[in-house]
C-alpha cells in the first residue's frame, strides 16, 4: 500500500456550513474493500445502495474525524489515525439543494487481520466485501435511459414515474456504468471513488477506463444543465423526492 499512500493527501477538510460536507471511509482489509448495503428507507434517496461507511461532517470536526466516527456508528469498527493512509485528492461533488452542493471527502484506511462487524440495524442492511483481485470487466454493464427517471434503480414504478415527470426536462439521455456485486448494483459516486482508488493502485485499468468512458448525463449544453438544476430546485422538487 506504499504506492497508494504516496499518492494521497495528508490534509483533512474542516466543517463548512456553506456546503454539505460528508466523509467516507474506504477500508482495505486483507486485500478486500469493505462496503455496506444501506438499509431501505423511503426518506433516504441513497437507501438500498452499496456504499462506503460515512456521513455528514459535524461542527467542530474534520473529514477524517467524521469518517472514523461514522464507521464506528454504522458498522462498529473502531478506526484511528494509525490506520489512515490519507485522503483522496478529489473532493467529490453532487447536487443536493439549491446553492448548496454535497461534497464527499474519501479517506483511505488499512486494517490488517480479522475484523468483526456490528452493523447498525437502523442504517445498514449488511457489510459486503469486494476482493481487489476479483474485480473484472465482465461484471461491468451500462444502463442508458432516454426520457426515463434520473434515478436509475429507483425501487418502485410509482416513484420512477414521478421522477420521470419532474426531472427529465433538459435531458437527452443519461448513461451509467455499474458493477454487479453479489447480484446487487454498485454504481454512482461510491463506484467512482473506488475507480479512482484502483487507478492509484494501478489495478484493473480496463474497468476504470470503461467506467469513465461511459459515465454521462446527456444535457444539450452546459447552459441548459444549469437552467435544469435551477428550475428543479426553485420548485423544491428535490425536497418532495426526499421527503415523500
Amino acid at each position: 500500500m506504499q504506492i497508494l499512500r504516496q499518492t494521497l493527501s495528508n490534509s483533512t477538510i474542516l466543517y463548512n456550513p456553506q456546503i454539505i460536507q460528508t466523509a467516507v471511509a474506504v477500508i482495505m482489509n486483507n486485500n478486500e474493500i469493505l462496503l455496506i448495503k444501506r438499509k431501505v428507507n423511503a426518506r433516504d434517496p441513497h437507501s438500498g445502495q452499496i456504499a462506503f461507511p460515512g456521513g455528514k461532517v459535524e461542527k467542530d470536526e474534520n473529514t477524517l474525524q467524521a469518517a472514523i466516527r461514522e464507521t464506528q456508528e454504522e458498522i462498529g469498527v473502531n478506526l484511528n489515525e494509525s490506520h489512515h493512509l490519507g485522503r483522496m485528492d478529489k473532493n467529490y461533488q453532487a447536487y443536493y439543494t439549491k446553492n448548496k452542493h454535497l461534497m464527499i471527502a474519501a479517506h483511505i484506511f488499512q486494517l490488517d487481520g480479522h475484523v468483526d462487524f456490528i452493523p447498525n440495524e437502523n442504517e445498514v442492511d449488511r457489510v459486503m466485501r469486494l476482493p481487489l483481485n476479483s474485480i473484472s470487466l465482465q461484471n461491468m454493464s451500462i444502463k442508458k435511459y432516454k426520457n426515463k427517471s434520473v434515478h436509475l434503480f429507483v425501487r418502485t414504478v410509482e416513484r420512477q414515474q414521478y421522477l420521470s415527470d419532474i426531472v427529465m426536462k433538459g435531458f437527452q439521455y443519461q448513461q451509467f456504468p455499474y458493477y454487479k456485486l453479489e447480484k446487487q448494483v454498485f454504481y454512482g459516486l461510491s463506484w467512482l471513488v473506488l475507480c479512482d482508488v484502483l487507478q492509484k493502485l494501478k489495478l484493473h485499468q480496463d474497468v476504470v477506463d470503461f467506467t469513465f468512458k461511459n459515465y454521462h448525463y446527456g444535457f444539450e449544453n452546459d447552459i441548459r444543465k444549469e437552467q435544469f438544476f435551477d428550475e428543479w430546485f426553485k420548485k423544491k422538487r428535490l425536497n418532495q423526492f426526499m421527503c415523500n
